[in-house]
């Protein structure tokens, strides 16, 4: 069995965390012994190994990005391409969903920060308040700034934030639904690779649209591929995929940091 030494590490740390947290007293018992806390949240990172692992696994044997596959006939999207531009907007509802989604989420962590004593309960609300804040902020407003796509023969462009990106078609590829799958199965995205003439051109390499649209995140894919096969240009064939740059992983290197520091308020509560 591929995954037995996984799995071993898994129970035998699970079973040290139940020991540690009868034995001790619970978590404020492993709170109070400062080397225990800190090796009940290594302990915990190292369970994490196993875990994302049989997650890793499952997403080979279920994909979460899957291909946009060809068009089949469809008179009324066809029609719809005829007619340009054509403006998709957010839909506010499904907007005020996720909104809703991170306030809670704000409340949970600033509820965590808030039970740390002394420093750094003060110190966590320093550090965590402008995040909260700009998030929040970023919700709202795209609550009320809606934002749009035009497509149009010459290429995509997104309106957001008061500002537009766009994307000529022959730099559109790959086009793929990102699906969450756990106890549901959703489209939470959709995303695509960007080839031009340069390797270092400005920009993402990857560009994400979130299924926030007033369409369905899968016709919408559809009709974006139909609309790159009937105007791409044939110099297209010509480009190369543009370079990812830091900026590309920043986003997950950031949540990782911040969910780390979170488990170690949580477990190890450093000053108390």
């Amino acid at each position: 069995m591929k995954n037995r030494p996984l799995l071993i590490i898994a129970f035998a740390g699970a079973i040290i965390l139940w020991a540690a947290y009868h034995s001790l007293g619970g978590i404020e018992g492993i709170r109070a012994d400062p080397y225990m806390s800190l090796a009940v949240f290594a302990i915990t990172l190292l369970i994490c190994v196993p875990v994302f692992w049989f997650r890793y696994r499952r997403m080979q044997r279920e994909p979460i990005y899957e291909a946009v596959p060809e068009p089949a006939p469809d008179a009324a999207l066809d029609i719809l391409l005829d007619n340009t531009p054509i403006v998709i907007v957010s839909s506010r509802l499904k907007m005020l969903v996720l909104l809703v989604v991170l306030v809670l989420a704000i409340v949970v962590s600033a509820a965590m920060v808030w039970t740390q004593p002394g420093v750094c309960r003060v110190g966590g609300m320093v550090v965590t308040a402008p995040f909260f804040g700009f998030a929040l902020l970023i919700g709202l407003i795209r609550l009320v700034l809606l934002e749009r796509l035009e497509i149009t023969p010459e290429g995509l462009r997104l309106f957001s934030f008061g500002r537009s990106r766009f994307w000529p078609w022959g730099e559109i590829r790959d086009l793929t639904l990102i699906r969450a799958r756990g106890a549901f199965s959703w489209i939470s995205g959709i995303t695509f690779n960007r080839f031009s003439a340069e390797q270092h051109a400005a920009g993402p390499a990857r560009v994400v649209l979130r299924p926030t649209w007033r369409m369905a995140s899968d016709k919408l894919a559809d009709l974006l591929n139909r609309a790159r096969l009937r105007w791409s240009s044939p110099l297209a064939s010509t480009y190369v995929p543009v370079k990812k740059s830091f900026a590309h992983y920043a986003p997950m290197v950031l949540t990782w940091l911040f969910a780390c520091g979170m488990l170690y308020l949580l477990m190890v509560r450093p000053c108390g």
